[in-house]
């Protein structure tokens, strides 16, 4: 069972930064639409 170790703890890994840059790429949004809102 080599197999066992690694791939979880990548799989943990990729899973944590895909929702950072979910976050992130949210926040953005959400930064943009307050600056575009003051703009106007």
């Amino acid at each position: 069972m080599e197999y066992s170790g690694t791939p979880f703890f990548m799989f943990v890994l990729s899973g944590i930064f895909i929702s950072e840059a979910e976050v992130a790429t949210k926040y953005h949004l959400l930064l943009s639409l307050s600056a575009q809102r003051k703009n106007k």
